[in-house]
């Protein structure tokens, strides 16, 4: 038994090992005292005023040890080291993941909660007055808004904390809403997306985003890439980005330092289209698969039969690992999903 508590227990997340979990947990809902309390708590705080749920504690335990709070409960407070700044806080059902290594424990957060107005708790309920407020430079059209609303309302944002305890790290936020985690976890660079800058594109063009290179212990991100549509993502060393560049119909690559180089044609040396040539949308072109990383930081790409693989310090070499034979026999190949422990190919 790792803790025992008058608690409401949400999300749960072991170890790949099984040797450590990680559990949220937020004080009971009280009993209700009846139909005249409710009533009573109506009137005082208004019909239309929902109170904030409670935030969550976040929990840590060895699997034979006793559970500990290492975010919220007694885990003291943001200046301690022991809580979110800026009052974010955690849902009871957020996501909940600890790293391969068990070192790390991610959850989902939310923003600091916005106070109702103690004015629009005073009003009748017909003088509320319903309206839609929009403007040209939204992001999304006004429809659209309204369908995101319930999903975009109850989002969280990707953090972590050290397993052992101390300060949170905050990784994703409004400004940067999308960080991918590596496999395992435990990678020291991360791949962020911000959609930000092109959000209104979508309305007629396409979705695209910016790439960043996230420190996974410090939160810092640079940019590495702007407006990328197709397919990024983060060599296995997080020192290089790959993307497929739909006007070009290439695969594109970019170090992560952005040590003065520009963007570089990964798939120009191969003699044959890697794009789809079979789609005839009027649009840029869209790539033929997905590129795959191996495990010493080469890329894997595919024509429409053969699979290449290329260094990216020397595309000029792309090779051939089937040899051409795909195109020779008619014959498509294609790199299956690796292991879910393996994630790179070997």
């Amino acid at each position: 038994m790792v803790h025992t508590a008058a608690a409401e227990y949400g999300s749960l997340a072991v170890q790949a090992e099984g040797s450590r979990i990680a559990f949220l947990a937020r004080p009971a809902s009280p009993e209700p005292a009846g139909p005249e309390a409710s009533a009573e708590a109506e009137l005082q705080s208004g019909p239309d005023v929902a109170a904030a749920p409670p935030a969550a504690a976040l929990f840590v335990a060895d699997a034979d040890g006793v559970a500990r709070a290492v975010i919220g409960g007694e885990a003291g407070s943001p200046e301690d080291g022991g809580g979110l700044a800026g009052g974010w806080w955690i849902p009871v059902d957020a996501d909940l993941r600890l790293s391969h290594s068990g070192e790390r424990v991610f959850f989902g957060s939310r923003p600091a909660l916005t106070p109702p107005d103690p004015e629009l708790a005073e009003q009748l309920p017909e003088e509320e007055v319903e309206v839609d407020i929009w403007s040209w430079t939204d992001d999304f059209l006004q429809p659209m808004q309204k369908v995101r609303l319930a999903d975009d309302s109850a989002r969280t944002y990707l953090a972590w904390t050290p397993f052992d305890g101390g300060a949170a790290r905050q990784l994703e936020t409004p400004e940067l809403p999308v960080v991918r985690l590596d496999d395992t976890g435990d990678a020291a660079t991360l791949l962020g997306l911000d959609d930000g800058p092109w959000r209104q594109l979508v309305s007629w063009e396409a979705s695209y985003d910016d790439l960043y290179a996230v420190d996974a212990e410090t939160g810092e991100r640079r940019l590495v890439q702007e407006r990328v549509r197709w397919l990024p993502s983060l060599s296995p060393e997080g020192d290089r980005i790959v993307w497929f560049d739909g006007d070009t119909g290439h695969w594109m690559t970019r170090a992560v330092d952005g040590a003065g180089a520009e963007a570089v044609a990964l798939s120009e040396a191969i003699p044959h289209p890697v794009f789809d040539v079979l789609n005839d949308r009027p649009d840029g072109h869209y790539p033929e698969a997905a590129a795959r990383w191996t495990d010493d930081g080469r890329v894997l790409v595919h024509d429409t039969y053969d699979v290449w693989v290329i260094d990216p310090a020397n595309p000029a070499g792309a090779r051939s690992v089937t040899e051409g034979r795909g195109r020779e026999l008619g014959v498509r190949f294609r790199v299956l999903d690796p292991d879910p422990e393996t994630p790179v190919i070997e």
